[in-house]
């Protein structure tokens, strides 16, 4: 799954991004507090290894989202945009708690 979705959808009702791969006929969909726990950037995941507890706003909203070749940057509303997460990496943190 290296390659780039088909569509990228996000809703704002809802609060769900759907990444669609036709040609695999796979769509994975996430809300904004799970990305943003998730976050691929050295600063998070220096967050996550030195607290015992990574803090996310739960009402956190999307506020752009920007396609890369190798996957997407997400800016969110408590103004965080440094990560990018690769295709394959999305599909990993769908199997997390």
């Amino acid at each position: 799954m290296q390659n780039e979705p088909n569509s990228i959808e996000y809703d704002p009702h809802s609060q769900m991004i759907q990444f669609i791969w036709s040609d695999d006929d796979l769509t994975l969909a996430f809300q904004p507090h799970q990305l943003r726990l998730h976050c691929p950037c050295v600063f998070c995941r220096a967050q996550r290894i030195r607290l015992p507890f990574f803090v996310v706003q739960e009402d956190i909203a999307v506020k752009a989202i920007n396609s890369q070749r190798y996957g997407v940057q997400i800016c969110f509303s408590d103004g965080h945009d440094k990560g990018i997460f690769p295709w394959a990496y999305l599909k990993e943190i769908t199997v997390l708690p």
